[in-house]
């Protein structure tokens, strides 16, 4: 996250930015090649071009098995059986207007099945006809928002993470350290109160759902609290072994719960055991690479073998290896950043979130990562004049959704707002 740090008695000024099905590739046009999500956005290419990414949901009319008739009723007491075929729209669209205005639908069709047998008569008895019906379940319409807009005492916003299984998104406040939660579609409330906790700040969150656990950086107070992800209770806070100069910043979990804390005012790397109550200093990478700038590590991702960290003032990216610690830089092709903030994984596809103070324009730009994510290639950006300052993002039901932190603009808008963009995530 990018940020500007004075250091009176502990007053810090800051401008930081913390800190994921995956989005389709860019073919030679500079097009976008998906399927059948039925979506359309605009999408900077790596050369610099725009172009509208379209993509729509082939229709095929429903055909009858030529070998298999419907068999009909008969005096000779046969069944007559009529299986309405399940029918599935989905459609989604999205405005490529420079407002970012996005509205998806999804609608689902369920069948009626009707059974009915036909008298049956013998010699000495008549059984009589019986009729069965299943009536279709009803249409289920979703509707998506493209813009959430947070309660108005929210005052400033930082961190962001998802419950994909409650469908949650959780908010933290830069400037007192607050937590809130909230859906697509609302009410939001204070999941947890920064003051009450005793935390300054909240800078990048992440969900641990196994294990009940939502992870939230304090970066001013060097330590990462652990929130009970059902009420929101603080269970325990977790000092971080900081340098002089640190301050830690995004978090992530790794698929075996192993959470990693990045810092962004030191070359350093931090690591929580699952359902761990201590942290301890990971890797020192100073050693390792050109750490030769004023701010290291911002946003942070893992999978089962590897860490990757946005260094975010020059938008490169580290891979860090899980079982040895060493270090490298991820090669990228193509055009991509100067600034990078947030990640999201999807799938192959990683999401980093520009940042805006850095390189003065605003989007997601999306990599795809080889397989051992030791390089990468720019598959261009999303998003631009829907977004304001942003500062990260999480995936939650294929949107990515943006934290409008506002970070360089003024004077602030209210309330403060997120984008939610059509990923695939």
């Amino acid at each position: 996250m990018a940020f500007s740090r004075n250091v009176g008695p502990w007053l810090f000024v800051l401008v930081l930015t913390a800190c994921g099905s995956a989005a389709a590739p860019l073919v030679s046009d500079g097009t976008e090649a998906t399927a059948d999500t039925g979506q359309s956005r605009s999408v900077e290419s790596p050369d610099g071009d725009v172009s509208e990414l379209e993509q729509e949901t082939a229709e095929t009319p429903a055909t009858s098995d030529p070998t298999s008739p419907e068999p009909t009723a008969g005096d000779d007491g046969t069944t007559s059986t009529t299986d309405d075929a399940t029918t599935t729209t989905v459609a989604t669209a999205e405005d490529g207007e420079p407002d970012g205005s996005t509205t998806s639908t999804t609608t689902v069709s369920t069948a009626t099945e009707s059974t009915t047998s036909a008298p049956t008569t013998t010699a000495n008895q008549t059984t009589s006809t019986t009729t069965t019906t299943t009536t279709a379940a009803p249409t289920t319409t979703l509707q998506w928002p493209d813009r959430i807009d947070l309660p108005a005492e929210v005052s400033s916003t930082e961190g962001i993470a998802t419950d994909e299984g409650t469908g949650r998104i959780f908010v933290g406040e830069l400037n007192n350290g607050n937590v809130w939660v909230g859906t697509p579609t609302g009410p939001w409330t204070l999941f947890n109160s920064g003051q009450a906790a005793g935390r300054a700040t909240a800078f990048g969150m992440a969900v641990d759902a196994s294990r009940g656990r939502l992870y939230v950086v304090s970066g001013v107070d060097g330590r990462v609290d652990v929130l009970n992800l059902s009420s929101g209770a603080l269970q325990t806070s977790i000092a971080v072994p900081v340098a002089a100069g640190s301050l830690i910043n995004d978090v992530t979990v790794a698929p075996d719960g192993t959470a990693y804390v990045t810092d962004t005012g030191a070359p350093r790397l931090y690591r929580i055991a699952p359902g761990g109550s201590t942290a301890e200093l990971w890797v020192d990478y100073a050693g390792q690479i050109d750490t030769n700038r004023s701010q290291h590590g911002n946003g942070v991702v893992a999978n089962g073998t590897h860490v990757l960290v946005a260094y975010m003032e020059r938008g490169e990216l580290l891979r860090f290896d899980r079982s040895s610690g060493a270090v490298n830089l991820v090669a990228i092709s193509g055009a991509t950043t100067a600034g990078r903030d947030g990640l999201v994984l999807c799938g192959s596809r990683l999401h980093g979130v520009e940042i805006s103070s850095i390189t003065g324009t605003e989007g997601v730009w999306i990599t795809d990562l080889s397989a051992d994510w030791s390089s990468g290639t720019s598959l261009g950006r999303v998003g631009g004049g829907e977004l304001s300052g942003a500062s990260t993002a999480a995936a939650l039901d294929g949107h990515l959704v943006v934290v409008n932190a506002q970070f360089g603009v003024s004077p602030k808008a209210s309330p403060y707002d997120l984008t939610l963009l059509a990923a695939s995530c």
